[in-house]
């Protein structure tokens, strides 16, 4: 069940402001459980929106690093 206070923030596009804190471990419990119940609440919202038969295909990440050029003596 979605506490009625959350609810009514994501039903007006409002993000709660444990979301706009940053992460730590006094906000971690209230930060996940505030993405759990925005989670539920479009799952209520969209109930007819599963996908099925749906294949995930892997793609070869790349990785790019920045060089550092060594500087030319002036």
């Amino acid at each position: 069940m979605i506490p009625g206070n959350i609810k009514d923030l994501i039903k007006n596009d409002i993000v709660p402001k444990v979301l706009n804190q940053p992460l730590s471990p006094t906000t971690y419990k209230d930060y996940f459980a505030v993405l759990l119940n925005a989670e539920e609440f479009y799952f209520e919202k969209w109930p007819h929106f599963d996908l099925e038969n749906v294949t995930l295909a892997l793609h070869e990440a790349a990785i790019h690093k920045n060089q550092i050029r060594k500087r030319e003596p002036l």
